[in-house]
Parts: structure tokens; sequence; C-alpha cells
């Protein structure tokens, strides 16, 4: 009884956590991505730092995705002497559901490339910004020589970028492996199909044989 309990919540967090089904007038007002990091989460702790995570790279400041999951009963936001104070599952049997779609190697694997495109992408638009922003102090007057205050603010600037490019290398590494994980797995669970069908194909001739 308990198995078909996760089994049919599990469906139902892929499809309302994750936006996994046909149905396009399902809009989330959060990404595949926020809701993964606090999958993630919950499998490794019963409750999360709700400040910790609304500051993190996948929520940037902005609580409204988590505001939108508490309203979709995903997760329940606890409150401490009038604010938010941490995050817990929607329902209890969650933990069980998370744990799961973390085992699940494939679909694991896949959001990994998913939340890792996502912050490669926010990573690459805040590098921009900053090369913009260089490019133009050193254009900010015709003089041989810009002025040391400027000189430091490009230097500063320039250590920013480095930074960015190696966080971008980093994500570009995570989501290569991920790839491989997929491949890997999906030829591992095929091998095991065939070989399944093939035992299945042999039972049914010696049942032919022996009637």
């Amino acid at each position: 009884a308990f198995e078909d309990i996760v089994a049919r919540n599990l469906i139902e967090i892929r499809k309302y956590g994750f936006g996994d089904s046909s149905d396009d007038s399902t809009k989330l007002d959060w990404t595949a991505h926020q809701f993964w990091t606090i999958v993630k989460l919950l499998t490794q702790k019963k409750s999360i730092n709700y400040d910790e995570i609304k500051w993190s790279s996948s929520f940037n400041g902005s609580d409204a995705p988590l505001k939108a999951m508490e309203r979709a009963e995903l997760i329940v936001i606890i409150q401490k002497d009038g604010r938010s104070h941490s995050i817990r599952p929607g329902k209890p049997v969650y933990y069980t559901v998370f744990n799961r779609l973390i085992e699940d190697t494939i679909f694991n694997a896949s959001m990994e490339i998913e939340s890792n495109m996502a912050l490669k992408k926010q990573s690459e638009e805040n590098m921009a910004k900053l090369e913009d922003n260089i490019n133009k102090l050193t254009h900010i007057n015709s003089a041989d020589r810009l002025p040391k205050e400027i000189e430091a603010r490009i230097r500063f600037l320039l250590t920013k970028v480095e930074s960015c490019q190696k966080t971008i290398e980093e994500y570009d590494t995570k989501i290569k492996t991920s790839k491989e994980i997929i491949s890997k797995a999906w030829a591992e669970e095929d091998q095991e199909d065939n070989h399944n069908g093939k035992e299945k194909t042999q039972e049914k001739k010696r049942g032919f044989f022996f009637f």
C-alpha cells in the first residue's frame, strides 16, 4: 500500500513539480531547475534554511518561486518570529519520493544538465555585463592614461570575469559528465531489456514444446 502511495505521489511530483505533462496549459511559476535544487537539499536534511536557498544562485534573492511552490503544496515554509525560517516537503511521503527521484539515474542526470545549463547561461550573462562595463571604462576619456581609480576598477572587474570564466568551465564539465552518465545508464537498461526479452522468448518456446 505504501509503495502505491509513493508511486502515485511520484507521478504528481513529476507533473506538478517539474511540469512533466502533455498539458501545455500547466504553466509553472518556478523553473524545473529551482525545484530540483529544493529536491536535492531535502534528500540531505529534513529542513533547509529559507534565506540560504533564497539567496543562492538558483533563486538570486527572489522568494516568488518559493511562495508559488508552497501554494502548490510541494513544500511547506515554516515561520519563526514572524518571518520565513525553513523549508520542508509539502507531505511527509515526499521525503521518500524525492529520494526516488535522486535514485533515478537518467532523470537525475537530465536534471543536472538542465540545472547546470541554466546556471551557465546566468554566468555568461553576468560575464557579458562585466565585459561591457570594462569596455565603457577603457573609453571613459581620450587621455593616454586612465585615472588610477578607473584602472583599479578595471582590474577588479577583470578578476570577476576570470572567476566567471572558471565557473562556466566547471558547468561545462558537469554537463559533459551528466551526458556520459545518461548514455551509459541507457545502454545498461537497453541491454537488460534485451536480455529479459530473450528469456521471455525462450520461456514461450519451452511452453510451446511442452504442450
